[in-house]
């Protein structure tokens, strides 16, 4: 089974409007109230596809129980530990000229939440896979990735953290930087194909398995654990909508889909469609963008 982590979700609230000016009253005419956390986004992205999961999240009590209708609509199976301080609210607008984030401070994670949270997890099995999207709580990542290991659970590992480098001892069956995290936390000069992919080696050898290298608009590349190299390439511009949860789509699909199938350029190509599918909605994307944004998108072996 597929399991998701959210260790920090929150409520996002989306406001779109046509101008934003400072010291005066601004007016939107558009606003949605989302659940957001990286782990969250994958589980309804995973269902959309048809792949089965449970979703862990850490909202408070009065939280979840104003996104069950959504979670029921979706038909996911999140189950949550209630949280003793109220979930954060996350700002997103987007305007005609400009756009910005305002994100509350991250979930705190007490004692009796964290013992919760292993106590779900000690029970995973090598069959079972856990996707860790989003960070909290650095010293308390390293005793679920303990656990994980010692059970022989693989774990994907999607966190931004300038002490990356720490947890890929513990071996994540994957992980996906971008380029700018990687020039950030790991000091890497990366000016052309060659030096990227010898970044990429270097990461395997510090413990990932496989590595995907998100390039945006302009593609992405992935290193296998076999030590094969693709390269996908977007044929065709996509509107954008809205690019938030592009990443989260494209390496929940890509794992879930490189698991079932074994087939790496496969399911680079399926994951490249679903991240412009998720582009090119309002709010995450479905089998049905995936399909139409396949022939966008073109993957090589290298």
């Amino acid at each position: 089974m597929i399991y998701t982590l959210t260790l920090s979700p929150s409520v996002d609230l989306l406001i779109k409007s046509d101008d934003f000016e400072l010291e005066k009253v601004n007016r939107y005419h558009d606003f949605e109230i989302l659940p957001g956390g990286k782990g969250l986004n994958a589980s309804i992205v995973l269902k959309r596809h048809n792949f089965d999961n449970v979703g862990i999240s850490l909202f408070d009590s009065n939280t979840f129980l104003t996104f069950t209708k959504l979670f029921n609509d979706e038909k996911v199976n999140i189950h949550n530990i209630n949280a003793s301080s109220k979930t954060r609210i996350n700002i997103k607008y987007y305007g005609n000229k400009e756009s910005f984030e305002l994100n509350g401070p991250k979930t705190i994670l007490n004692d009796q939440i964290k013992s919760k949270i292993i106590n779900k997890l000690k029970n995973l099995v090598s069959d079972d896979i856990v996707f860790i999207m989003g960070i909290s709580d650095e010293l308390f990542l390293k005793e679920i990735l303990l656990l994980l290991n010692q059970n022989n659970v693989k774990f994907i590992l999607d966190i931004d953290t300038p002490n990356l480098k720490d947890f890929l001892v513990f071996e994540p069956f994957l992980i996906k930087p971008n380029l700018d995290e990687l020039k950030k936390n790991f000091n890497f000069s990366i000016n052309n194909e060659k030096e990227l992919i010898n970044c990429m080696k270097t990461l395997q050898n510090f413990g990932a398995k496989n590595i995907i290298v998100s390039m945006d608009k302009n593609g992405s590349y992935l290193l296998t654990e076999s030590n094969k190299l693709y390269k996908a390439s977007i044929l065709k511009k996509v509107d954008v909508i809205s690019a938030t949860a592009a990443g989260d789509t494209m390496v929940s699909i890509f794992a879930a889909n490189y698991l079932k199938t074994n087939n790496a350029a496969e399911s680079l190509k399926l994951a490249s469609s679903a991240a412009a599918g998720t582009v090119n909605s309002r709010w995450l994307g479905d089998s049905l963008k995936t399909k139409k944004f396949l022939s966008y998108i073109n993957v090589e072996e290298l």
